[in-house]
């Protein structure tokens, strides 16, 4: 095959098909050889001998050594796949790979990563084995704002508890309202993802808004869309910061996205409304 095709790994997931609609004829790489060995998929793309190799694979959830599969070892058999044929990777990491710090407005790339627990440790492992490549582009994708919200994330289980409490005229009780994160589309990834696959800029960058937005600024906004009058009740006093610095990506690429409590707000208030 001639190096000019794009193999993507993990385009049947949640942001890998978006990428699939959006990257000009990639090659998806078939999940059975992405969870095979790591010669299994190494193999396989050094036989498609493609000019550029996307990892959007991983796991979320799920046990210790699942965990480490998908987000530490498979990132490193892309690496070393890349390097084999001379392709340049793009790796899609997670801004749990810095873990937390209180002291930090927001997190720039040249913040030493310190995760906690399994996922955020395992993605922070994939994001060094993924740097090893000749030729590279790692993503620190902050959180998702999706709608409908993905099962078994913190934004689901306040879109759960927003709505559950509009129906039944309560009081919104939410674990940890001042929690505050940083907030992007997917489609703003896939944008970042298609820039990288035409442009090929090298090293590591934040995709992320640059603006910090409370679970409790999110659920105030959506109680005003849904014209409801409720309190916010909170069952933990526990707050973490985690906003991204976007300016060197935004320097590089010309790409920039916004979220404000008001956007995300619309997004819960949208989410889980009963259909007639």
């Amino acid at each position: 095959m001639t190096q000019a095709a794009t193999a993507l790994i993990g385009g049947t997931g949640y942001l890998g098909s978006r990428i699939a609609a959006a990257v000009p004829q990639p090659l998806l790489v078939p999940d059975d050889v992405a969870r095979a060995e790591p010669d299994t998929l190494r193999r396989y793309l050094t036989a498609l001998q493609p000019a550029t190799i996307i990892n959007a694979a991983g796991l979320v959830r799920g046990a210790g050594d699942d965990l480490w599969a998908a987000n530490a070892v498979l990132p490193a058999t892309a690496a070393a796949a890349a390097n084999d044929v001379g392709a340049h990777l793009i790796h899609v990491g997670s801004a749990a790979e810095y873990g937390f710090h209180p002291e930090v407005e927001r997190y720039g790339e040249d913040l030493t990563p310190q995760p906690v627990g399994s996922y955020g440790q395992s993605k922070a492992a994939g994001t060094e084995s993924a740097l090893t490549a000749a030729s590279v582009t790692v993503f620190r994708l902050f959180n998702l704002a999706t709608n409908p919200t993905r099962p078994g994330t913190p934004l689901d289980d306040v879109a759960g508890r927003l709505h559950a409490a509009v129906r039944e005229r309560t009081d919104v009780q939410l674990y940890a309202p001042h929690t505050v994160r940083d907030w992007v589309v997917p489609e703003f990834l896939v944008t970042s993802v298609v820039h990288a696959v035409a442009n090929r800029p090298l090293g590591l960058w934040n995709v992320c808004s640059g603006v910090g937005v409370s679970f409790h600024d999110a659920v105030r906004a959506a109680l005003r869309h849904l014209g409801v009058t409720a309190d916010i009740l909170a069952e933990s006093a526990d707050a973490t910061r985690v906003v991204g610095d976007p300016t060197r990506w935004t320097a590089t690429s010309g790409l920039q996205t916004a979220m404000s409590a008001e956007t995300l707000g619309r997004l819960l208030a949208d989410n889980r409304v009963p259909k007639e």
